[in-house]
């Protein structure tokens, strides 16, 4: 995603819950707390800090294929009992969030990445992240 100065963006799509089936995949108490630390992330602006440029809540409906439910006195020539397929429409909804693209990733894989090779990081690296 390019924004109108053709700078690069990044779309973070966090799921917030399933919308048809009244399940949610976070509390509503974690809700508000993804919406608030949304809000104040809209107003930091620090050259160390990946500026957001917009959010926004999408939905979107996927029709997905359960496993196969076996019907009742009904078998095929071999003897097996027969199986219908059940279909479901899932609703999901998402709080988007528009974002400068970091092209280095972030600082947690970086540690992760040092830590999981049993690496040091270089001192040098450290310090043009911290300029």
């Amino acid at each position: 995603m390019k924004s109108k100065d053709k700078q690069l963006l990044a779309l973070k799509k966090i799921i917030l819950c399933l919308g048809n089936s009244g399940n949610p995949t976070m509390t509503e108490q974690k809700r508000l707390r993804v919406m608030r630390e949304t809000q104040i992330m809209e107003t930091l602006h620090h050259p160390h800090i990946v500026s957001m440029h917009a959010h926004f809540i999408d939905s979107e409906v996927k029709t997905e294929i359960k496993k196969g439910v076996e019907i009742d006195d009904e078998k095929n020539q071999n003897g097996v009992a027969l199986q219908s397929e059940q279909t479901e429409e899932i609703e999901r909804w998402y709080l988007c969030i528009v974002m400068e693209h970091a092209s280095r990733g972030d600082l947690l894989h970086l540690i992760e990445k040092h830590k999981q090779d049993k690496e040091p990081i270089n001192e040098d690296l450290i310090w043009s992240v911290c300029n």
